[in-house]
């Protein structure tokens, strides 16, 4: 398994160094095979990130992180077009500068620039698709490609890791499945808009199973990620008309928690009935909840690294370096499971509002153009994946770490910005000549 990870990982940096330096050639249209359109190395480069994002390749998830953001930075800067930082990725970019001198008195350096490098990435995959998006058919291209992960990555979970030996090889290549169904807000989103612009049957398919792995596996962030995403889906596209769809959401949510045995026990702590949770539900309280741990371990968390530092946090990487350590009483936990209370942690009420302003303002621009009457379609599809899957990854910040994730996770969802970002700049400047 080792050898194969290392011949892929080794064929990952190759393709993209070629493609990165490569001249224009031209690929197949997305929806019409007899026809095709230029595309530039550069871009030939990002097609290929967005399609390796699920392999983690075992051991070399580190290299393949460090080598991703090498890569991207050389296309950012071997790319000519021009690039002009707009409000959320100047919100971004002074997040990245706080996380830096949050570096610079933490005392675990090594463990906060391994934490920045994970908070780097999906800014430098949101600055490369800005610069390289150059028109309609190269957006479809690539959000068939993250179509085609989240397929590949629900036949994953839901089939090759039950089959013998299969299973082996799967596990062993691509990333495990919570990191996975965090993820999949931006598939269930691009299935959605396919059904909302082609009117084919099949991508409503698409979104049902996108959605089976969190109730297979019994997975409350993946379902709840994939709720929220399918509910702001409907709330930008259908506005004050998506009010009973809205319910139905919200009802079909409640449903599978209170009714479905696997949720339903895993949820509640106490022996209760359906019936008994519905009697009680204004008395319930965080001690009926089953959190897995996740509530102690925030609050120990919270209260030996913010508590005191709350403005600045005590250090990027301080809450990594306990965990990774079991500097903990815990036992042989890794992970907080909690983005948000890692980032209080690390630095303080200005990280987090920092980081919480770049996911708001990416909602609000996106819903503002889903909703401005002369948007073309290509970007009003963008819109429409781009504001609602970044809602469903940003809640599963809350019980997971995503960020872990990078790769898999919020590489996607501000690709699919990005992408935005560069095709309204192409259009405004062909409406200005």
């Amino acid at each position: 398994m080792n050898i194969l990870n290392y011949l892929i990982f080794f064929l990952i940096g190759v393709l993209s160094l070629k493609y990165i330096f490569s001249p224009v050639e031209a690929v197949k249209d997305p929806f019409r095979e007899d026809r095709a359109f230029p595309v530039t190395g550069v871009q030939r480069f990002f097609l290929l990130v967005l399609s390796v994002g699920i392999l983690q390749l075992g051991t070399l998830m580190v290299p393949r992180l460090f080598t991703s953001i090498v890569f991207c930075l050389i296309a950012v800067f071997y790319d000519r077009n021009p690039f002009r930082l707009n409000i959320v990725s100047w919100l971004y970019l002074i997040f990245l500068c706080w996380l830096t001198c949050a570096i610079l008195y933490s005392p675990v350096k090594a463990y906060g620039i391994r934490v920045f490098l994970k908070y780097s990435y999906p800014f430098l995959i949101l600055i490369l698709a800005s610069k390289i998006t150059s028109s309609g058919a190269f957006t479809f291209k690539a959000a068939k490609i993250i179509l085609r992960i989240g397929l590949i990555g629900s036949l994953f979970i839901l089939i090759l890791s039950r089959i013998p030996f299969i299973n082996q090889l799967s596990w062993s290549l691509f990333w495990w499945p919570p990191a996975i169904l965090d993820f999949m807000p931006v598939a269930i989103c691009i299935a959605l808009s396919f059904w909302l612009v082609l009117k084919k049957k099949r991508y409503g398919w698409y979104t049902l199973f996108f959605v089976l792995p969190s109730i297979v596996g019994v997975n409350r962030t993946g379902l709840l990620a994939a709720s929220i995403a399918i509910v702001m889906f409907l709330i930008v596209r259908y506005q004050i008309k998506s009010i009973p769809y809205v319910i139905l959401g919200i009802a079909l949510f409640l449903g599978i928690i209170l009714y479905v045995p696997g949720f339903k026990d895993k949820m509640f702590k106490k022996d209760l009935t359906t019936e008994e949770i519905i009697e009680n539900r204004d008395n319930l309280t965080s001690e009926d909840i089953d959190s897995s741990g996740r509530f102690a371990m925030w609050d120990w968390s919270l209260g030996k690294f913010y508590k005191g530092n709350e403005l600045t946090g005590s250090g990027l990487g301080v809450l990594q370096d306990a965990f990774y350590n079991t500097k903990h009483p815990f036992g042989s936990l890794k992970v907080v499971h909690n983005d948000y209370v890692q980032l209080l942690c690390d630095s303080g009420l200005i990280g987090l509002i920092l980081y919480a302003s770049v996911f708001i303002s990416l909602f609000i621009h996106s819903m503002l153009l889903a909703w401005r009457k002369n948007t073309p379609l290509s970007l009003r599809f963008l819109a429409f994946v781009a504001g609602p899957a970044m809602a469903g990854v940003a809640v599963s910040l809350y019980t997971d770490n995503a960020v872990n994730y990078s790769l898999m996770t919020l590489s996607y969802p501000f690709a699919v910005y990005g992408m935005l970002v560069g095709l309204q700049r192409k259009q405004s400047i062909i409406r200005e000549i």
